[in-house]
């Protein structure tokens, strides 16, 4: 019954539309204007990966709040490298000291941080040093119990002529001495500057005493193994924006490149999530609007060699362009914006959307010459066209849409976006290729004598004769066939897996993606973490210690992590040691003159150098033995008064220091544990929001066999994430939420395929009330897609979050040749070969290999996740087609066959 009602309406509709073309396309047209106009005024792009996820998810509303309230999360990062030239750090130190006051001067820009002022750190501080430092500031602090027992500048000169006494005639440590001597001379040249300088003029006592190196002025921001240098910035974000930091990133580069122009021997680079997810976006835009102009130019060609015309492919692109136009306005009106996984929608419409047409053509060339020419035979030959394909038109573009709309069930936004974009836009081409396509063909091109009829044709994309060795012999095919499938099916099941690693999707050769890579590779620093949000740092403390305890979790901590190192408690109990070596403090000493002292340590340096001494130690005497008789010289050559005043301040200026120093000991060796207040603003800063919660970010511990490289490796990171979630329960980051994104794609994709499987079949079973002939449908695409999953295998390609896409396209695109082969077979069962005769074996080459134009057209992609796409659908639809020609006609074979016993 249905199928009378359905070629009753297909006639009907073919009738109205040889009666009024101009109406039809009039309607049309406007409709596609007032679509495109929408679309250009209205329509934008997001970039913002994490607004693809529904915010209802408890994972990614607690990712959402740390990217709210927490400014480590949106930084960027400026990366300069110090190797590559001449002089090395030095130059690209020269850029950072340059680059990060204009950075921080920007008006886009919070904040910059690129490094800070040791001294604004509490000396507890010395825990976070590594091993080697923190070893060589203990030696440093030991040495300080002569200041300990000193409190005058001569007292300390006597404990050093007392100390090199001692230590006369022994076992002599030539590096030692010589390191000794060196301190000795930083002290000799303050007491120097004491005595020679005018008290009016100013003194840097400290570091002249404790000697230049020995107090780094500046502390460079750097990667792990001090090969990069970092500037942190914290960008102004514009939220009425689609992308808040782009002008922030836009101003950043701009500055970035200025700077690069100045010094090109440095190395030197933007990166930072948001940065790679603007640069994916840009990249994925032109990527897509080149591909579509590629596959519409292919598509064009292609068209033209198939129908010997020029008109009928510019009819079919017209249409086409129409149902696109309209597909963008629909877009503009429910969405509003596309994104970086549903901007391919319009290629993959290319390819689907012209199919239709293509179908109805098929048909229509081999029913024109039957008819007159004129609107009666014109309407003759519609009708007979809509009526043979039609049904299998209508059939596959409903499971094509249908196989879309199932992502609209799941839990992932982008992909339900996508979904509803694709399977609207293609009823929406389904429409436009019944109704527009008609009334152009009837407008443009309604004559049966433009039509060369196949046979007379010098190109054929298809012939029947490739197909009949498989008709002919059936079981042979079928086995062989068989046993491909099986053995495809174990590969597709037992090899293929899931890739999470998005860096591996990104584009190649983006300065922002490649500097991400250099901070991993080279830098050994991870850009992958996660974060544990905690109310104190006791309770911080506390799950330090739980993730310390975890196989993939590494001891080193970042964010407010930083005061909880990993090897603490040897380092305290190294303090303690030392602590207790250091001899009680010492403030009352008997009245000296330092410059008699001097004198008298001056003599006994020069006995000493009379003496057996190695030439090192004569050679480091010398300079000690130089500014000690500057200093005795221009003594005795004050007055009494002058030699008191600037003896006086000398004295005054080294207690201070003497003070300093010993709170600073006392201060490292303080046992308690580190607070946030012991470390300067500027590096705690983005780890506290406003309501005084802290941030640590956890990082992953990779093997040290180095059989994983990467954090992202699906073989990792699903045991990273579930060893912070054992710890924390609200734990977040970067890693987490990369992976639970990428799980919940994957199982919304494997839902959305295995309900696109249930509807299409369904679909089929309704259109031939047969469920083996659905089944049959579905044959050439489990083949296909088993044979392509084994391909993808071979050459090293898995699953990842945007091929994974093709699990609901592949039943949804894939069935529709395999629906118009069954109804051509119903149509004419005794035709050899069944279900490809009369132009069907034709149609279905031809739209199959244009769907296969538009998702190859994917594989000049730059982003290589796009490539992924295009390249598993065009090989998935190509093994299809070749399904659809053996195996179908060897199935139908038998089935007549036994039909007819």
């Amino acid at each position: 019954m249905h199928d009378r009602l359905r070629h009753l309406i297909l006639r009907g509709w073919a009738e109205q539309v040889s009666r009024h073309p101009k109406i039809i396309i009039w309607v049309a047209v406007l409709l596609a204007v007032a679509s495109v106009a929408g679309t250009v005024h209205q329509l934008e792009f997001q970039s913002d990966r994490n607004a693809l996820i529904s915010t209802d998810l408890p994972w990614n509303q607690r990712f959402i709040d740390w990217v709210d309230h927490f400014d480590a999360a949106n930084e960027l990062v400026v990366v300069v490298d110090t190797e590559g030239t001449a002089s090395g750090a030095e130059d690209a130190k020269r850029m950072v000291d340059a680059l990060g006051p204009v950075l921080a001067a920007d008006q886009q820009v919070q904040r910059a941080l690129w490094g800070f002022d040791p001294a604004a750190l509490h000396p507890r501080a010395l825990r976070i040093a590594p091993m080697d430092v923190f070893e060589t500031q203990l030696a440093e602090i030991e040495q300080s119990g002569l200041l300990l027992q000193s409190p005058t500048p001569s007292a300390l000169l006597t404990r050093i002529a007392m100390e090199m006494r001692d230590q006369a005639g022994g076992e002599v440590d030539e590096d030692e001495a010589v390191a000794q001597l060196g301190r000795l001379h930083n002290i000799i040249k303050a007491y120097a500057a004491g005595i020679t300088t005018p008290v009016d003029q100013p003194l840097e006592f400290e570091k002249l005493f404790m000697g230049e190196a020995a107090i780094p002025l500046w502390q460079y921001l750097e990667s792990d193994n001090g090969r990069l240098l970092f500037i942190t910035i914290v960008p102004k974000r514009y939220p009425e924006l689609l992308n808040p930091l782009e002008p922030a990133i836009t101003s950043i580069r701009r500055i970035v490149a200025d700077a690069a122009k100045e010094s090109p021997q440095v190395s030197v680079g933007l990166t930072g999530i948001e940065v790679i997810e603007s640069d994916e976006t840009d990249t994925a835009t032109r990527d897509s609007a080149f591909c579509s102009a590629v596959a519409l130019v292919l598509i064009a060609l292609l068209l033209v060699t198939a129908f010997h015309s020029f008109r009928i492919p510019l009819i079919l692109l017209a249409s086409l362009g129409v149902g696109l136009s309209w597909s963008f306005g629909f877009l503009t009106l429910t969405i509003g914006h596309l994104q970086v996984l549903s901007v391919v929608f319009t290629v993959i419409l290319m390819g689907l959307g012209v199919d239709y047409g293509i179908h109805l053509i098929t048909g229509y060339e081999l029913a024109r010459h039957k008819h007159p020419d004129g609107r009666a035979g014109f309407a003759g030959a519609m009708r007979e066209s809509f009526e043979t394909a039609g049904p299998g038109i209508i059939t596959g573009a409903l499971s094509s849409a249908a196989a879309f709309l199932t992502t609209l069930f799941t839990d992932f936004t982008g992909v339900a976006e996508m979904g509803l974009i694709a399977g609207a836009g293609v009823l929406l081409c389904l429409v436009a290729m019944l109704t527009v396509f008609p009334a152009l063909v009837r407008k443009y091109k309604s004559k049966h004598k433009h039509i060369v009829e196949m046979e007379d044709r010098l190109i054929h994309l298809y012939s029947d004769r490739w197909v009949m060795p498989f008709v002919r012999h059936p079981r042979t095919t079928l086995v062989v066939t068989a046993l491909v499938f099986a053995g495809s099916s174990y590969i597709a099941m037992t090899r293929i897996h899931f890739d999470f690693d998005l860096m591996k999707l990104m584009p190649v050769g983006v300065p922002s993606v490649e500097t991400a890579r250099l901070v991993t590779d080279e830098g050994g620093t991870s850009i992958w973490f996660g974060v544990s949000k905690v109310d104190s740092l006791d309770e911080a403390r506390a799950l330090a210690a739980r993730y310390r305890a975890k196989p993939h979790v590494a001891g080193k901590f970042g964010g407010v992590g930083m005061l909880i190192p990993d090897d603490e408690p040897r380092k305290l109990e190294r303090l303690r040691q030392v602590r207790a070596k250091l001899p009680p403090r010492v403030d009352e000493a008997p009245a000296g003159d330092v410059i008699v002292q001097l004198s008298g340590l001056r003599l006994a340096l020069t006995f000493a150098a009379l003496g057996d001494m190695p030439a090192k130690l004569k050679e480091a005497l010398q300079p000690i033995g130089r500014t000690m008789d500057h200093a005795i010289n221009t003594a005795n050559q004050l007055s009494s008064e002058q030699r008191r005043v600037r003896t006086q301040r000398l004295d005054e200026m080294y207690r201070a220091f003497r003070d300093l120093m010993i709170q600073r000991v006392e201060g490292a060796l303080d046992d308690r544990p580190m607070q946030i207040d012991d470390f300067p603003d500027e590096l705690i800063e983005s780890y506290r929001d406003e309501r005084g919660r802290l941030a640590m970010l956890i990082f992953p511990k990779l093997p040290a066999d180095g059989s994983i490289a990467n954090a992202m490796d699906p073989r990792f990171l699903p045991h990273f994430v579930e060893d912070m979630a054992d710890v924390d329960d609200r734990f977040t980051g970067n890693a987490p939420q990369f992976y639970l994104s990428g799980v919940l794609i994957r199982d919304s994709y494997i839902k959305a395929g295995i309900a696109a499987l249930v509807l299409v079949f369904l679909i089929v079973m309704i259109d031939f009330h047969s469920a083996f002939e659905a089944a049959l449908s579905l044959l050439p695409v489990a083949i296909g897609f088993a044979v392509t999953f084994a391909i993808m295998w071979m050459i090293g390609m898995q699953i990842n979050p945007a091929n994974i896409m093709v699990l609901p396209l592949m039943f949804g695109l894939g069935v529709d040749a395999g629906v118009h082969v069954l109804h051509r077979y119903r149509q004419a069962p005794m035709t050899d070969p069944p279900g490809l005769s009369g132009g069907t074996g034709k149609g279905i080459t031809i739209t199959v290999i244009t769907t296969m134009i538009g998702f190859g057209s994917l594989m000049l992609a730059s982003h290589r996740g796009i490539f992924s796409l295009g390249f598993v659908m065009t090989v998935g639809l190509g093994f299809t087609l070749v399904a659809c020609w053996i195996v179908m006609p060897a199935v139908l074979t038998l089935r007549r066959a036994r039909a007819s016993a």
